[in-house]
């Protein structure tokens, strides 16, 4: 089996210079990503939950006394340490992670539960030296990243994949036919077409969020899509968008989205293409607006810890224990009844029962009203007037 060491001169390889920080931070996602995507270490040094993020002691004290590491600081890179999939692993990593600032990957991992649950108890800049164990991250980053050795999910994903694929096709060619037709006469022959071609998807909501805000993680992505769809649901009774989420151990996930980043931790503005801003009306953009105002600076881990607590997700999950993989779909009817306590709907009119509540509450109202009033008028009068009328 491959050894941290080999994973780090093939980081210091390819990339010719790093800081020890920041190489300890890809060492730990390069072995998250491995647990996650094939349900095996990549190697077996554990990482301590220290102060400024995981540190793997056997790494550690080959760069104690220094702040940057080049090629070779490590020793010589040997090919052979390790296999193409290993590799492959730790280049999806780097090409995630290896442009960002090593404060950055520490604020990423401040907000991930593994390092979290390891240091429960602790202040921030205590001393710590709890191995985060590799259940723990396995069990997390399994959230993001279904392993592909799992033959039934495999098949699930090709059959989501054809549908997809077909569902594009089909829009292409209703595309190009209308073409060149007057759009008044398209819309009186065949409005339901033209309905049809500009229904929104999950992966239009997608794209405006990282159009507004350039850079959010898969796994915050995938929470504030969902709480987008909860709030449309819960304020207009319809959907936002189509496509189901699963109740994920991570939280809500939608395949459709997770199948075009299912290979990353961090997406950026055109990532997922690029945004149209016809694809989304006004009052959309509003409904997404109004969920970015209040979670858009909320953490990933946070969003996850608030949907773990909220009855849809719940009861989708149902006599399973926390990590148990999940594929039952969180229906839009759950959401519904369940986020509407929060908005009521500005477009249902009130039910008879309702208006006769209002009504009632109206002559309450009116009634309290009356009496302070001639409790005012009461207190106006001269003391001692009540004896004289009497």
């Amino acid at each position: 089996m491959a050894s941290i060491v080999d994973v780090a001169k093939y980081i210091l390889n390819k990339n010719s210079r790093c800081t020890t920080m920041k190489l300890e931070k890809l060492c730990y996602y390069s072995q998250a990503w491995t647990l996650a995507t094939t349900n095996e270490p990549l190697f077996d040094e554990d990482f301590r939950a220290w102060a400024s993020g995981p540190v793997c002691m056997e790494l550690f004290q080959l760069h104690k006394d220094t702040f940057v590491l080049h090629d070779k600081d490590l020793g010589e890179y040997n090919p052979e340490a390790l296999s193409d999939e290993q590799r492959e692993k730790i280049d999806v990593v780097l090409a995630d992670y290896f442009e960002c600032e090593p404060y950055e990957l520490c604020d990423e991992v401040h907000q991930e539960r593994p390092w979290i649950k390891a240091r429960a108890g602790l202040r921030p800049g205590d001393e710590c030296e709890t191995v985060i164990s590799k259940d723990s991250m396995r069990r997390y980053y399994v959230g993001y990243f279904p392993r592909p050795d799992e033959p039934e999910r495999s098949e699930e994903r090709d059959l989501r994949n054809s549908k997809e694929q077909s569902a594009e096709e089909s829009e292409e060619q209703n595309s190009e036919k209308s073409e060149g037709q007057n759009s008044e006469t398209s819309e009186e022959q065949n409005p339901e077409k033209s309905e049809d071609e500009t229904r929104t998807s999950v992966i239009d909501v997608a794209k405006y969020i990282l159009h507004k805000n350039s850079r959010c993680t898969t796994m915050k992505l995938e929470k504030l899509c969902y709480y987008s769809q909860a709030w449309t649901l819960a304020t207009t009774n319809e959907p936002l968008f189509d496509e189901d989420f699963r109740a994920w151990a991570s939280g809500p996930v939608c395949m459709e989205l997770f199948q075009l980043h299912k290979d990353t931790f961090v997406l950026h503005d055109k990532d997922l293409g690029e945004y149209n801003p016809e694809a989304l009306s006004d009052d959309q953009r509003e409904k997404i607006d109004v969920v970015l105002e209040d979670y858009w600076e909320w953490e990933p881990y946070e969003l996850c810890e608030e949907v773990h607590q909220e009855k849809p997700w719940i009861e989708a999950r149902v006599g399973l224990r926390p990590g148990d993989e999940c594929e039952t779909v969180i229906s839009k009817e759950s959401m519904r009844t369940y986020y509407v306590g929060y908005f009521p709907r500005p477009d249902e009119d009130d039910t008879p029962e309702e208006s006769e509540k209002h009504e009632e509450g109206e002559k309450s109202e009116e009634s309290e009203k009356s009496e302070e009033s001639e409790k005012h008028e009461e207190s106006k009068k001269p003391k001692g007037s009540d004896k004289q009328n009497q």
